[in-house]
């Protein structure tokens, strides 16, 4: 399959709608962060517990582990709880785990809703909603580029959400 193969826009569009193939996914998406290259990363969430924190087995987003010096190595946990949802858990941070503001109080969890704002020592993520036709339409396995590195992780999530646009992308 070629690249200008998924460059048409089938099933999702920019205001909002989504179509008929298309289904939702929940995820955390880095809004703030040290790394300034890593903005827009996207960890979704799914039915095991996700860590995330400076620890390299923090396995929640695609470049790997979060290097804020705010943050402790594992700063927090999202598990999934029945009815599909997900409950944001502090694994007794240094710096707390907060939600729209709120601390979570080590112990207890807080149930996300899409839209929640997230903070984590200096990182800021939010709890979105995404079309899966957004998402991750071609698998790591199919793209060309060569490599693992984080790098190269984080071109092969913007090309998969690039992917369903249909404007020109200059790489």
């Amino acid at each position: 399959r070629s690249m200008t193969d998924d460059t048409t826009q089938t099933g999702a569009s920019f205001s909002g709608r989504r179509g008929p193939r298309s289904r939702l996914v929940k995820a955390l998406v880095l809004a703030f962060g040290p790394d300034p290259a890593r903005l827009g990363e996207i960890g979704v969430l799914g039915r095991v517990p996700a860590v995330f924190g400076r620890d390299p087995a923090a396995g929640l987003l695609p470049g790997g582990p979060l290097e804020d010096g705010l943050m402790s190595r594992r700063h927090a946990e999202v598990r999934p709880v029945d009815g599909g949802g997900h409950e944001l858990r502090d694994l007794g941070s240094r710096n707390g785990t907060f939600v729209n503001g709120e601390a979570l109080r080590e112990g207890h969890g807080c149930t996300l809703q899409s839209g929640d704002l997230l903070r984590a020592g200096g990182v800021i993520m939010v709890h979105r909603e995404l079309s899966s036709e957004l998402l991750d339409l071609v698998s790591d396995t199919e793209s060309s580029l060569v490599g693992a590195s984080v790098a190269i992780r984080r071109v092969q999530q913007q090309l998969r959400l690039l992917a369903k646009v249909n404007l020109p992308v200059l790489l």
